[in-house]
């Protein structure tokens, strides 16, 4: 859960667009898909994160080309945004290939054409890497450049189990999601809630 703080930094992100040049927000067009079997809730999720947006100023259209026209607009990078949920929710391995393909040369998910010889080099080096300690090693310096140098981050290793275990979580099913399965498959999270009383 995030910590009360991280909702209070509206503000502080209103400054960082406004500093930018941008003092009356941005609007721009959110690229989404509703053609997929895999994107059922991508246009519903694409709106939860407009609202979410609004509230520092940056608003927008969505628009759900079909799922052919999608993936050409991806890879040519024709799009202003592109509300981009994980390639491999499948996999349930945790494997950090999956998500490393957001960083390298020809990767299925850089979508940006983001390049730097030092991330391919890691990258070369931790796919040979049989060592689990020296893959991580490895991978967490890939990490640390990528924080520093990108503008967008995708985290290279995701928590595949989640699940709701405090008594004051109502509605949960009491059965941890994997990413494996697709939580969004096992049932709607509008049906949990806080009891906070």
């Amino acid at each position: 859960m995030f910590p009360r703080c991280w909702w209070l930094r509206h503000a502080a992100a209103r400054k960082l667009l406004s500093d930018a040049g941008f003092p009356n927000g941005l609007n721009f067009t959110f690229n989404t898909s509703v053609g997929a079997s895999a994107a059922a809730t991508y246009e519903r999720e694409t709106t939860v994160i407009l609202e979410q947006l609004k509230k520092i100023g940056i608003s927008g259209t969505i628009q759900t080309p079909d799922y052919p026209t999608y993936l050409q607009n991806e890879a040519k990078g024709l799009f202003q945004l592109l509300p981009r949920y994980f390639c491999s929710t499948a996999s349930g391995s945790g494997d950090p290939e999956y998500s490393l393909l957001y960083y390298v040369k020809g990767g299925t998910c850089n979508v940006m054409g983001w390049f730097d010889q030092r991330v391919e080099d890691l990258y070369q080096r931790q796919l040979g890497t049989a060592d689990i300690a020296a893959r991580l090693q490895t991978v967490q310096a890939i990490n640390r450049l990528v924080v520093n140098d990108l503008a967008w981050v995708f985290p290279i290793y995701t928590e595949l189990f989640f699940g709701g275990f405090r008594p004051e979580v109502k509605g949960y099913p009491g059965e941890p999601a994997t990413m494996a399965t697709d939580a969004r498959n096992i049932f709607r999270y509008e049906r949990v809630w806080l009891d906070t009383k």
